[in-house]
């Protein structure tokens, strides 16, 4: 339930942690969970999750699926005694009717010259009744009849024989129907289902993955047999949801659940999967494929896998690791899976597990010792080359290497790999320098990802020709360096499987730019040579800069198949040939063509010299998306409204377009109002104006009801859409806005996501209530928001709105009450909107509604202000919301006061960033435990009279009368000299950065002596309470009394870093010894602080200290404080004497290059600010720590 909150959370934590960290996700938030397929038999199980359940808002639910009467008995009863006020009686999912039943029957199993004869119907209804009405068991039985050549004699024999056998004395009719099905399957079928179970419930398959490991397992002969015995289980109900990708291809799937039940009872011991790490001497003897999926024990166990007797070697064929393995564990698979047919290391589904932290080296160094091996699938960071060794596995099929982001150079005897037939380089940051030569002897190769020619190694186009059997993607990289091929010789013309094919010229070649002509030439006749087959399905073009051609090969017409055509960074082309033969064309991109100035007109075969696009490019009927991006030249676009089926039109950076084409002449419409026919794009779900520095109006995108997302940007001289009843002069318009033009403003009613930034006339939008996803606002009027803000929506009406209800028993504690004219039935806009971008606002934030304004934004999560405001105080409205978790402000000059922003209970990350006049947070002196939140007051706190409500300096205050954060897990704060008064943050657990602010708050913060966190929820049980006999579905209420824990300060802090602290003269003694969980410790610029306390002898599992241009500090470690640091594994005194080479660098590790990159790298929680001097200090460490090694 917590990781369907928080895809983050470690699954590995402690049970403690877990529970706390649930109850907190769930305070004071209306959930609801829905637990599918449960088993849980426990009552007091149930009563302890009951327990936790009381933390959400009234009106949570919880609804239970389950195949158990029990379950439904007890999770209800428990339920009710623990945290619902109202409970639902389980519903009993009712089966298909008869009809229904049949109907799918017919559908997979008669044929049609059957269906009519009374005696079939009346067999197969006899057939159904045993089927109960579930739905998989009919499609089970349907599978088993399809196949029936004479339904008159065959089925009756089914029906008293076989069906009757197998349901005769069973418990669980529908598993026997499934267990039927599975009986009638072929051998070989039998064989590739059972094997499925090596993988967990739930599981998404590859299916080209699977589908390899039949072939290589000789489960079948051939990957075309293993796609069509996948689509049979698939017609069978075996498999579901299959996905298909871009092109039409089946991509995933998953299994149902009964399904997966019946595969976990077949197979035996040959077939194992472990949720928990696994010994070898666990392992039967029978054992033949091995599938690891659950989480390791904190990887902590020396001997993992142990050694096998050599007498008794170990038998396992395939060994698939789905969690990320220690160093340890892997040196040990190939010392001991000898017989491997397929190894497997990759990520599994949970997000935890990243791919790139496995360190796939150690595998490749040693995997030339597994001789069978015929697959090898591997994820993570695996070096700049793979071992020559690898090419000695001449029985390897599949390659698969997944974000190998250094890689550079693949074996050099590759061509050794006779049996190859996959090389799969699933990385976009894959950097390859060249393809080896011999890799066109390869015949039986079909994927190959990637083919880089090299500038003076590696092999040439040629190699490609005798490839016929590639299929799926092919990239050719580096063009610019291949030689022409020989006139007549088309290297891809005979490659009828390759779908999908990127052309690229690559980037940063050094070509003679005084050869041009020369180079278009040549540049012009690779292309043609290029010349692929017909059937291709998606085709890009990225010249990278470097393609000097100025027109397209004459083979692209006769593509009728495809289905995507890219055009990118090809800088010198012209003209763009007719299109309008494309029929399946769905998605079309044009980028970066600055010289396109025409396209080949319809009739006579010339071409626009002007820059208008023909309107034969409307006629692209089955068009999805469309994107013309960077094409300096366009001024205006054709009529789009024939384009029916369009869902996604980008316009970039196309500085000449004014307008769009109207309804009737060849010319343009000039006038603000746009041609009506735009808004007949119905389906279109995404727009985006980028960088179009003419344009001035915009059509009535209200009217298109699909539109979710909308994107303008850098559009300076946009004044806005048009609105009925004013078609003239903008300033007019805005001159003559009235209260009542306000309430009858047009507006967007679907719209989820909207981001304008650079448009400061922009201020006749229609309004956007309906938003749940992102609000970004840059460099734009503040007058679309406001008015948004301000609109009245009611239940019922014609305006009603989903959004949050405001009565007197539903207002959340941070928000003040509704005024007098308010009703329960009062609807407001953005009540949804989860994230919040303001910048560079030249509108004061204060001058917006308070009361509007916090009733709409009650349920961001993430709000970023940065560069707004001219007032001392940040409007306490935006941030009020109790969803509220990560809060970022940037560069507010003017802003001396924040809200009390201790009071948000979800609050976990803050950062504050160039803010020269901020003072600190507001909140009433000793307000204790008063319920009254101090939010109230803030809106009325009167900046002058602040010394008389806060806590002053000279006070006797001890650390616990400062209010502090409730779960604050990082905090970054940066460039702030006169930020003093802040809450404390003893609960962080992530991150800590101080640059160039006061050292105050950490000092009080390390000196707390304990904190309360997490409370726990306790019950009080209402003896009158009425009772039930089950429940299914639950509504939960908030507990009356509360227990809590105590927790040292600190004591889960993972990183901290204190830069540039000019008051900072020592830490707190006290406040050392709880940083227990410390992994990075960095000190920079803090000239007054002398000395590191002996407390830091305590911290026995910190393993890095930096401390850098702190003078005195850095002579104490060398001396006097050495004692108290000398435990810690990597030590570095002093960066900037590393940087410049000097004499005497304290560098207590031979590792220079990882303790560096180690810091820079973790620096996670660094603002987008803090970006570009990280970037420096990385190339820093790269340059002067490499040398050293």
């Amino acid at each position: 339930m917590l990781r369907s909150i928080d895809c983050r959370i470690e699954a590995d934590s402690e049970l403690d942690d877990l529970q706390a960290k649930f109850r907190e996700k769930i305070k004071g938030r209306r959930f609801l969970f829905v637990l599918d397929d449960v088993w849980e038999e426990s009552n007091p199980n149930w009563e302890t999750l009951g327990k936790y359940l009381t933390k959400g808002e009234p009106g949570s639910k919880v609804l239970v699926t389950t195949r158990s009467t029990k379950v439904a008995e007890v999770s209800g009863g428990a339920l009710r005694s623990e945290a619902c006020t109202s409970i639902v009686e389980p519903y009993h999912l009712k089966g298909l009717s008869e009809e229904e039943s049949w109907n799918l029957l017919v559908r997979k199993a008669l044929p049609r010259e059957v269906l009519r004869d009374p005696q079939v119907q009346e067999i197969g209804k006899q057939i159904l009744e045993k089927c109960d009405g579930v739905p998989l068991a009919v499609s089970a039985i349907a599978s088993v009849l399809a196949d029936s050549k004479d339904p008159k004699t065959e089925w009756p024999s089914f029906l008293q024989k076989g069906l009757s056998s197998i349901l005769k004395g069973e418990e669980d009719p529908i598993m026997s129907v499934l267990l039927l099905s599975f009986n009638h399957l072929p051998s070989y079928m039998k064989n590739c289902f059972i094997y499925c179970k090596l993988f967990p419930k739930g599981y998404e398959f590859d299916i080209k993955m699977l589908v390899q490991f039949w072939v290589i397992h000789k489960y079948i002969e051939t990957e075309d047999e293993g796609f069509d015995c996948f689509k049979t289980l698939w017609g069978r109900s075996f498999f579901q949801e299959v996905v298909m990708d871009d092109l039409g291809n089946m991509s995933t799937c998953r299994m149902h659940d009964l399904m997966h039940d019946l595969v976990d009872s077949m197979g035996g011991e040959k077939i194992m999967r472990s949720s928990d790490s696994i010994c070898l001497e666990n392992i039967s003897l029978t054992t033949c494929h091995l599938a690891i999926t659950g989480d390791r024990n904190d990887g902590s166990r020396e001997d993992y896998y142990g050694d096998h007797e050599p007498g008794n070697p170990c038998k396992v064929r395939t060994l698939i690791c789905l969690k990320n393995l220690s160093n340890k564990e892997l040196k040990q698979i190939c010392r001991n899976f000898l017989r491997l047919r397929v190894l497997v290391i990759i990520e599994g589904s949970n997000s935890e597990c990243n791919a790139s932290s496995l360190d796939a080296s150690l595998i490749l160094s040693s995997v030339h010792k597994l001789k069978h091996l015929r697959y090898l699938g591997l994820g993570g960071s695996g070096g700049e080359k793979i071992p020559n060794s690898v090419a000695t596995l001449v029985n390897m099929q599949v390659l698969k290497l997944v974000d190998f982001w250094r890689l550079k150079e693949l074996p050099r005897d590759i061509k050794t790999l006779v049996n190859l037939k996959h090389l799969e380089l699933d990385s976009e940051y894959v950097v390859l320098n060249h393809v080896p030569k011999g890799i066109g002897e390869l015949k039986f190769l079909q994927t190959l990802s990637t083919f880089v020619v090299g500038k003076t190694v590696g092999a040439g186009l040629d190699e490609l020709k005798g490839l016929n059997a590639l299929s799926g993607k092919l990239t050719i990289e580096g063009l610019a360096h291949a030689n022409t091929p020989r006139e007549g010789v088309y290297v891809l013309k005979e490659k009828l499987y390759l779908q999908s094919l990127v052309l690229d010229w690559g980037r940063d070649c050094d070509r003679d730019v005084d050869g041009v002509t020369l180079l278009s030439t040549r540049d012009e006749g690779m292309l043609e040579m290029l010349w692929p087959h017909s059937n291709l399905k998606s085709l890009m073009i990225r010249g990278g800069g470097v393609y000097q051609g100025a027109k397209l090969p004459n083979w692209l017409s006769g593509l009728t198949s495809l289905v995507e055509f890219s055009l990118i960074d090809c800088k010198r082309f012209e003209y763009l040939p007719q299109l309008h033969q494309m029929f399946s064309l769905i998605k079309l991109t044009i980028q970066n063509c600055p010289l396109l100035k025409g396209i080949s007109h319809d009739g006579d075969g010339g071409v626009y010299q002007g820059a208008k696009l023909p309107n034969w490019l409307s006629g692209l009927a089955n068009l999805v998306e469309f994107s013309w991006i960077d094409c300096k030249r366009c001024e205006y676009l054709p009529q789009l409204h024939q384009m029916s089926s369009l869902k996604k039109l980008t316009i970039k950076k196309c500085p000449l377009l004014k307008d769009i084409s109207h309804d009737g002449g060849s010319g343009v419409y000039q006038s603000a109002k746009l041609p009506s026919w735009l808004s007949g794009l119905a389906n279109l779900v995404e727009f985006s104006l980028i960088d179009c520095k003419r344009c001035e109006y915009m059509p009535q995108l209200h009217q298109m009801s699909s539109l979710k997302k909308l994107t303008i940007q850098n559009c300076p001289l946009l004044k806005g859409i048009s609105h009925d009843g004013y078609h003239g002069d903008y300033n007019s318009m805005e001159n003559s806005a009235t209260k009542e033009e306000d309430d009858n403003w047009p507006r967007f009613h679907c719209l989820s996501s909207l981001c304008i930034k650079g448009c400061p006339m922009l201020t006749r939008l229609p309004t956007f209530p309906t938003l749940e996803g992102e609000l970004q606002l840059d460099n734009v009027s503040l007058a679309p928001f406001a008015r948004t803000i301000k609109m009245k929506m009611r239940r019922g009406g014609v305006d009603y709105l989903e959004g949050y209800s405001y009565d007197d028993t539903n207002i959340h504690p941070l928000l003040p009450p509704p005024s007098a004219s308010s009703s329960s039935a009062l609807i407001h806009p953005l009540s949804n909107l989860t994230k919040l971008a303001l910048s560079d606002m030249d509108d004061d934030l204060e001058s917006l509604s308070h009361h509007d304004f916090k009733n709409c934004l009650i349920s961001i999560q993430d709000l970023t202000i940065e560069q707004c405001g001219r007032g001392v105080k940040l409007p306490g409205s935006l941030c009020s919301s109790i969803y509220l978790i990560d809060i970022a402000l940037f560069r507010c000059k003017m802003v001396e006061y924040l809200p009390p922003l201790h009071e948000l209970p979800s609050l976990k990350m803050l950062t504050i960033a160039d803010c020269p006049n901020l003072k600190g947070c507001w909140w009433k002196k000793q307000q204790g435990n008063n319920d009254e939140s101090s939010y109230h007051d803030y809106y009325n706190f009167d900046p002058s009279m602040e010394e008389e409500e806060v806590v002053k300096e000279g006070e006797e205050a001890t650390e616990e009368d400062w209010p502090h954060f409730l779960r604050l897990s990082y905090l970054s704060i940066r460039c702030c000299p006169k930020l003093t008064r802040i809450p404390l943050f003893p609960t962080l657990e992530g991150g800590l950065l101080l640059e160039k602010t006061s050292g105050q708050a950490l000092v009080r913060t390390m000196k707390m002596k304990a904190v309360v966190v997490a409370a726990v929820p306790h019950h009080h049980v209402d003896s009158q309470q009425h009772s039930a006999t089950t429940a299914t579905t639950t509504t939960t209420s908030p507990s009356s009394s509360l227990r809590t824990a105590l927790v040292a300060p600190l004591s889960k802090l993972k990183e901290m870093i204190i830069a540039g602290i000019d008051d900072l003269e020592s830490l707190p003694e006290e406040g050392i010894c709880n940083l227990t969980s410390l992994q990075e410790f960095v000190i920079w610029e803090c000239p007054r602080l002398a000395s590191l306390p002996p407390a830091m002898r305590h911290l026995t599992s910190l393993p890095s200290l930096r401390v850098n241009d702190c003078e005195k500090l850095t002579e104490r470690c060398k001396e006097e404080d050495w004692p108290n640091i000398s435990h810690i594994p990597y030590i570095l005194l002093n960066y900037k004497e590393l940087q410049n080479l000097g004499t005497e660098v304290f560098l207590f590790s031979s590792a220079i290059y990882y303790a560096i990159q180690s810091l820079l790298t973790k620096l996670s929680f660094f603002p987008p600010s803090c970006m570009d001097r990280r970037a420096t200090m990385i190339e820093a460490a790269r340059c002067y720590a490499l040398p050293l090694l």
